[in-house]
């Protein structure tokens, strides 16, 4: 219902209650992402991340989102080693492989980010942000 505020509300009231619960804190993380609050957002994915019962799927949403919060921050070099953990948990994942392709073209491992791309092109042929971001590497 896009009420982020307010679901950051409901977390923080989670939270208080179980302080360790995964699934609130990287809610709240990809709440805090479209407030475009990237340093509280990274915050919680770091939080979650530390959470040793957290499970397996949750890590690579963690990795996945902190991956594109680095991003956004242009943290390419730690994007890119989140998004390689990502990858290792779902190595098809295309989200992750355009984040990762992205992160490898700021920068400037246009051939790596090529190689995401394609393997991206492979999965969705017909997605607009893999054609484009081959379009723009292949006329460099």
């Amino acid at each position: 219902m896009a009420d982020y505020r307010g679901a950051i509300e409901r977390y923080n009231a989670a939270l208080l209650i179980d302080g360790k619960y995964a699934i609130a804190i990287l809610s709240r993380a990809e709440a805090y992402v479209h407030l475009d609050m990237l340093q509280e957002a990274k915050e919680d994915y770091d939080k979650a991340m530390g959470l040793r019962f957290m499970r397996e799927g949750d890590r690579f949403f963690a990795f996945l989102g902190r991956g594109y919060v680095n991003i956004l921050l242009e943290d390419f070099d730690t994007a890119v080693q989140d998004l390689d953990q990502a990858l290792e948990a779902e190595q098809s994942n295309l989200n992750a492989l355009l984040y990762r392709g992205y992160a490898y073209e700021r920068r400037g491992d246009d051939e790596l980010a090529l190689r995401d791309y394609e393997r991206a092109f492979a999965a969705s042929p017909d997605n607009v942000w893999v054609r484009t971001g081959l379009q723009r590497l292949r006329s460099n």
